[in-house]
């Protein structure tokens, strides 16, 4: 017998673990806040102003009706927000304050008002609610430092009960500014308010991506809450080849089979149907297509068929797929393919065609069979 019977085309069988929680998957390192615009005397003033409410000229009111006063100058100065509300008024002189209402409950526009005069970071002791709705009225005010901080502390309470939450409010985000989810780029509201929000959606993703078996047990109804592009975004960071996963294990029914490999074969994925993973991977040497077969998965194979992929791919040494299934022994995927219309006569670059390889594998067997018995 050959020392490679079937080195045309190596047979694939699926690990067990591709859809077990990886705690390897790690965000990348958070960048740095933005500084402080603040000079220390400046910084020191504004302090003053704030805790007596010296020289205030306008008054902020939340939806409980208190009151907080405050200066249309250092509003203006520190949000764009309050830079176009309160043009209008910037030579007027009166003897009332000017009295604006903010649809928030007091403790945040008092977190957001000591945030505008002192830079102080949110509050200990708020809830993911309430840090989501201090992120809100951060970004209605344009406080950019004021939403990183909020970012920050999102991340540092991640748990598997609010991990879906905080991905809702990042694509929510990014589609406020224009963006599609996991595309990039710049939005309104400048490039530190874009990089609070892709900072909370690749730690949040990272977070739930590492678990995503124990979410889909825990919150299944929150994981398939998510949006599409979310979800497909989710599986493509399990796996270096997120197609390759879903040929071996479906899309674990987070959205339908067929739209989350439209997601995976557009962009920003642009999964390849041809692609071999290298060695080290699950799924080394194999395409998406023999990834399937070995796991029986037909739908699956029709779906990338249809996509595109070819039924008549070569392995390196010149095999079909039908010598992977013959080689594997699989008289199912063997059958299947033959319906589909693969040739059984179609040799390899050694010469053997797919029932030579399973002639050759099955003596091989055999041998390391006897090997072990003599052995023993």
């Amino acid at each position: 017998t050959r020392s490679r019977c079937f080195a045309g085309y190596m047979p694939w069988s699926p690990p067990a673990h591709v859809l077990d929680d990886d705690p390897t998957i790690s965000p990348p390192p958070p960048p740095p806040p933005p500084s402080s615009a603040l000079a220390p005397a400046l910084s020191s003033g504004l302090a003053e102003v704030w805790a007596n409410g010296s020289f205030s000229d306008c008054r902020l009111v939340p939806r409980s009706g208190e009151e907080f006063a405050a200066h249309r100058l250092v509003l203006s100065a520190r949000s764009e927000h309050f830079r176009e509300l309160l043009a209008p008024t910037a030579s007027a002189v009166t003897a009332a304050a000017i009295r604006l209402s903010v649809d928030a409950e007091r403790p945040l526009v008092e977190a957001a008002l000591r945030h505008v005069y002192l830079e102080a970071p949110p509050p200990d002791g708020l809830s993911h609610e309430e840090l989501l709705a201090l992120r809100e009225l951060a970004g209605l005010w344009r406080l950019p430092s004021l939403l990183h901080a909020t970012a920050s502390r999102l991340v540092a309470i991640l748990s598997p009960a609010n991990v879906c939450a905080t991905l809702r409010e990042a694509a929510r985000e990014e589609a406020r500014a224009g963006l599609a989810f996991a595309a990039g780029g710049g939005g309104r509201g400048g490039e530190s308010a874009t990089s609070s929000t892709t900072l909370l959606k690749q730690a949040a993703g990272a977070f739930a991506a590492a678990r995503f078996r124990s979410l889909l047990q825990e919150v299944p109804g929150e994981v398939l809450a998510l949006p599409a592009a979310t979800k497909a975004w989710l599986f493509s960071l399990r796996s270096a080849s997120p197609l390759h996963l879903l040929a071996a294990a479906g899309s674990s029914g987070v959205m339908p089979e067929e739209e989350l490999l439209a997601a995976l074969l557009g962009p920003p994925h642009s999964c390849s149907l041809s692609a071999r993973p290298p060695a080290g991977s699950p799924f080394a040497a194999a395409s998406p297509l023999q990834v399937a077969t070995a796991c029986h998965r037909w739908e699956t194979c029709q779906r990338l068929l249809d996509a595109g992929a070819s039924l008549h791919e070569e392995g390196e040494g010149g095999g079909s797929l039908l010598h992977a299934g013959a080689a594997a022994g699989d008289a199912e995927a063997c059958a299947f393919l033959l319906r589909h219309g693969l040739p059984a006569g179609q040799v390899d670059g050694e010469g053997c065609t797919p029932l030579d390889t399973a002639v050759l594998a099955s003596l091989a067997e055999g041998e390391r069979g006897s090997g072990g018995e003599g052995a023993g």
